[in-house]
């Protein structure tokens, strides 16, 4: 996980799931590795993707996806 390209290319191909992956008891630690190892740019993209997503709120009231989206506040840089 703390291979840069490896990261880039995972976000690459779970692009426009990771809301779903969120609320999952095991795919969700492999979001919150990606936030935390992954550089700005990539994490820039999973918080956008997560938070225009149609499954926001549930992602926020799932005890998985809570976790997941308090990861992304301490990741993202204002």
């Amino acid at each position: 996980m703390k291979i840069p390209l490896a990261n880039e290319q995972m976000v690459q191909e779970l692009r426009s799931r990771f809301d779903r992956l969120s609320v999952n008891k095991y795919a969700s630690n492999v979001v919150e590795y990606l936030l935390s190892f992954s550089n700005q740019d990539a994490v820039k993209v999973i918080a956008e993707e997560i938070m225009r997503s149609r499954n926001f709120l549930n992602v926020l009231q799932d005890p998985y996806g809570n976790y997941v989206a308090q990861r992304t506040l301490r990741c993202t840089k204002v």
